[in-house]
Parts: C-alpha cells; sequence; structure tokens
C-alpha cells in the first residue's frame, strides 16, 4: 500500500503524462473531423462499394466514442468501469479491422453486405432461444415453431439461405472467427492480434461479474499502469484505424485524402 506522498507523486505523473496523451489525440481527432468527415460522403456516393466503405466510415465514429468512454474512466480512476468499455473497444476494433482486411482482399462490397444482414442475427438466435428455454422454465405454453421458423417469419430475406449457410455468417463474426482470419490473411496487427483471446476472457469476468475481479484491484501504481496501457491501445487503434480508411479514400480522391493521409502519418503514436 503506497503512502500518502506516494499516491500524490503517482497521481501527479499520471495527470501530466495523460495530459500529453491527450494533445496527441486532439491533433488526430481534428485532422478526421475537419478534413475527412467533409471528404467522405462524396465518395460514397456512387460508389460501387458503399456498403462496406460506410460501415468502415462508422467503425471510425464508433471506436471514438469507445475511446472517450475509456480515456474519461481511467481519467476518475474507475478502473472497474474502464475495463467494460475497454472490453468494447477491442471487440468493435476487431469486427471493424476484419471487416477492412476483408475488404483489402476481396475487393468487393461483400464485407459490407454480411455485416449489415449478418452481424446481429447471432444476437437475434440467442435471444430466441433464451425465450423458449424462459417459456419451458416457467412451464408456460409457447411458440412450437423452431428458432429457425421464427426468424424466417420475422426476417424473410433470410429463407432464400440454408441454415448452414446462415450460421456460416453469422460464425465469422465471432471473436475467434476474426482473430484467425486476421492471422491468416496477414491482416494489421496479425502478428499480435491473438493476445487479444486471453486478454478478451480476461475482460470478460469484469463484463459478467467473474468472482475474480476482486483481484484486480492493484496498488495505485499498478492500476495507473494498466490505466496507461488502455490509452495508449485506445488512442493508437484509433488512429491507426481512422490512417487505414483514409487511405483506401485515395483510391477514389488522391487530391483531397492524401493530404489527410500526410497529416495522420505525421501524428506520433502515444508512448
Amino acid at each position: 500500500m503506497e503512502t500518502e506522498e506516494q499516491y500524490d507523486e503517482i497521481k501527479a505523473e499520471f495527470k501530466n503524462w495523460f495530459g500529453q496523451a491527450v494533445q496527441i489525440d486532439d491533433a488526430q481527432f481534428e485532422i478526421v473531423q475537419r478534413s475527412y468527415e467533409q471528404q467522405i460522403e462524396e465518395v460514397l456516393i456512387g460508389n460501387p462499394y458503399p456498403k462496406t466503405l460506410s460501415v468502415l466510415h462508422s467503425f471510425i465514429a464508433r471506436l471514438n466514442f469507445l475511446k472517450n468512454g475509456v480515456t474519461d474512466l481511467c481519467e476518475s480512476d474507475n478502473l472497474y468501469a474502464a475495463k467494460v468499455v475497454y472490453r468494447s473497444f477491442l471487440e468493435h476494433w476487431l469486427i471493424a479491422t476484419f471487416i477492412w482486411t476483408r475488404f483489402v482482399k476481396e475487393n468487393s462490397d461483400e464485407p459490407g453486405n454480411d455485416y449489415v444482414e449478418f452481424g446481429s442475427l447471432d444476437e437475434t438466435i440467442m435471444y430466441g432461444k433464451s425465450v423458449k428455454k424462459t417459456a419451458e422454465i416457467l412451464g408456460i405454453a409457447g411458440d412450437d415453431r423452431s428458432v429457425w421458423e421464427a426468424l424466417i417469419e420475422k426476417f424473410p430475406q433470410f429463407a432464400q439461405y440454408s441454415q448452414a449457410h446462415v450460421k456460416s455468417k453469422v460464425e465469422q463474426f465471432r471473436y475467434i472467427t476474426m482473430i484467425n482470419y486476421l492471422r491468416e490473411n496477414k491482416g494489421p496487427a496479425s502478428d499480435w492480434v491473438h493476445i487479444i483471446i486471453s486478454e478478451y476472457s480476461e475482460l470478460s469476468s469484469f463484463v459478467h461479474g467473474g468472482a475474480q475481479i476482486a483481484s484486480q484491484y492493484v496498488s495505485v501504481k499498478e492500476r495507473h499502469e494498466e490505466y496507461k496501457g488502455m490509452i495508449r491501445f485506445v488512442f493508437n487503434m484509433c488512429r491507426a484505424f481512422a490512417l487505414s480508411v483514409v487511405g483506401l479514400m485515395t483510391v477514389y480522391d488522391e487530391k483531397k485524402f492524401i493530404p489527410i493521409v500526410q497529416g495522420l502519418g505525421q501524428i506520433p503514436i502515444v508512448e
């Protein structure tokens, strides 16, 4: 346990580091907001890949919202909530990077179409199963249709597919599947993305109220080192993902987007 003097020193050092990190992040956010957001709508109109580029564009904002949540919670010394939001950031980043890698590899609009059509279907199916299970537990006379039959009735567009096809489309968005895809196809972070597997599992304890959470409340020094680690990742990955998406846009308009790529490229990483 740190003394009060040590506690004040740790907090002061973190505050100084945090201020410098925020300045770097503000610089990249300003470029994205001022330049990229003003140009992107014109590219999406009439583009041969509208779904995928729109999805990738949306993930820039989603990641930024979660990044702000993580950093605000770290700044207020709320480790528990910070880790809950941090896990959500990891999942969003993983999905976004998976879609980006598929798009670069396939050069089609299918990655975006798959995400829009099947990306949330797994949760819908799980919800349907839970409703049936609840009815069984409570002894309520429920719907005797299968989950698949109920799904087709609610979403008739899936009737054109086999259950096996839908299952394969849905399962591609499970985190292990996406991690394996990035590793096999040399996607961004393919050399270290496997580390997320253990970290994702550890963070799940915070999301689901695991018993080992109590052991995570470490010393002030260790806790603030964890804050730095999470902040580094969310700041640097937001910048890297924005850079990767803007880089795609240079194919459609070099004049507008190359200066943005150059601006983002000049911003240092948070160390």
